[in-house]
């Protein structure tokens, strides 16, 4: 079985607010970072671990791993949001270069 690790190092504060969660609960802030790591990686990597560490506090709370298994990332709606995003990206840019020849074909003046 395959898996990918995500490694934080993060405040004390956010540390011992990880440890309040329940034992399996990932804090909502990493689940996209996470499941774009799922996606990415493709079908051969079954989890995500991620891996939260401070050394700033004793032994037995220095570290939390939490496992975002493949079954359970919403892959199909992350997917969707990514291709949604990546269009947007690609509307901007060309709008970007339509500018930018209109520009060219002025010669740098401004037109109405």
């Amino acid at each position: 079985m395959k898996g990918l690790l995500e490694i934080k190092c993060v405040s004390t504060k956010k540390l011992v607010a990880f440890h309040r969660l329940g034992p399996t609960e990932i804090p909502k802030e990493y689940l996209p970072q996470l499941t774009h790591q799922l996606w990415c990686a493709g079908d051969e990597y079954q989890f995500v671990d991620l891996y939260i560490w401070d050394d700033r506090l004793p032994d037995g709370l220095r570290t939390v791993r939490r496992r975002l298994w493949r079954s359970e990332a919403n892959l199909d709606a992350h997917e969707t949001a990514v291709r949604e995003f990546l269009a947007e990206v690609d509307a901007a840019l060309n709008d970007l270069h339509t500018l930018q020849k209109k520009k060219e074909r002025t010669n740098g003046q401004e037109t109405e």
